[in-house]
């Protein structure tokens, strides 16, 4: 029984690695898919009014929240991280990460340490759990109702991490920066002082050009504009609100109440999800895959040589 076991974990082991290195292979990039202006969905895009400029001197807070999946720590993510931070203004980072068994021991320990290698003003680590059931029965697969409601849920306590840190300051963040912790960056982040109200992250999450301005991998909003982005979904969901008893799709709908999502601005952000392995998901930079995940965008298609040296390095360095 024991050979069996450790039988089926190399098996899963290999799989995981032959993915990985599917993505990561330089020589790979010759034969990736040139940009057709006809398919890119920059072009499609229409503006978003103009807001005043972000104050030089504005207060911003960057949120990190979600599961860590294992790379929060290796030392290719964390200088990558501060890469990305090189382009914000001067602002405080907060971590709320998930306990989801990549972490060691969520102790006070584990926090003190993540707090000293990030440079964070604030660290929470929170239990893996899933929110109660609502209107019985309801699936926690992938992009299901509880599934996601979870994810939004850290996104809240993250929020109020923030919000904790405000009342002890005595006053408030002129702009939040939210990000997920298994990101890798490839450049500093775009300039923030002319966003507007709100704005998203271009590409990456989704290739359908309908979506674009849904994606729930980085969110930045002035202030006054935070509230409901974190606060919406958790308050229908506690409430068993029969707004989402026939949960809608896309679900990251549910962040922008009312159709808020068409104020979202489009930021270039030059980044990439990172799955447990580490594997560096390059094919969501280079184009968009079969699963409709990745977006062709001028602005990430620069950056398809650094995501597989970077993927490389990151294989060179695992423990």
């Amino acid at each position: 029984m024991k050979l069996l076991l450790l039988a089926l974990v190399a098996a899963r082991a290999k799989r995981t690695a032959k993915t990985c290195r599917h993505h990561r292979r330089l020589e790979d990039l010759a034969d990736a898919p040139t940009f057709n202006a006809s398919t890119a969905l920059d072009a499609a895009e229409p503006p978003v009014a103009a807001e005043p400029p972000v104050a030089a001197n504005a207060s911003v807070a960057l949120l990190s929240v979600g599961q860590p999946r294992g790379v929060v720590e290796h030392p290719v993510i964390v200088r990558q991280f501060r890469l990305m931070r090189s382009g914000l203004p001067p602002h405080d980072l907060f971590l709320t990460l998930v306990g989801d068994g990549t972490l060691r021991k969520p102790t006070h320990r584990t926090a003190k340490q993540l707090k000293s290698l990030y440079g964070a003003r604030g660290v929470e680590i929170l239990p893996k759990d899933a929110p109660r059931p609502c209107f019985g029965k309801t699936r926690m697969d992938h992009d299901s109702a509880r599934r996601f409601v979870a994810m939004v849920m850290h996104f809240r306590a993250g929020y109020r991490l923030v919000e904790k840190y405000e009342r002890r300051r005595g006053t408030r963040y002129d702009v939040v920066v939210k990000v997920r912790p298994d990101l890798i960056y490839f450049a500093p982040f775009p300039d923030i002082a002319a966003v507007a109200a709100r704005a998203v992250a271009h590409g990456v999450m989704t290739r359908t050009g309908r979506f674009q301005r849904l994606n729930d991998h980085i969110y930045v909003c002035r202030r006054e504009a935070c509230g409901s982005y974190f606060e919406h979904l958790p308050g229908l969901w506690d409430a068993c609100d029969a707004a989402v008893r026939r949960f809608a799709f896309p679900p990251q709908k549910y962040l922008f109440p009312d159709g808020a999502e068409t104020e979202n601005a489009l930021l270039d952000v030059a980044y990439t999800l990172v799955r447990p392995g580490p594997c560096v998901e390059c094919h969501r930079v280079g184009g968009c895959d079969a699963a409709g995940q990745g977006c062709r965008t001028k602005a990430l298609l620069p950056y398809r040589t650094t995501c597989h040296r970077l993927a490389a390095e990151i294989d060179n360095t695992r423990s």
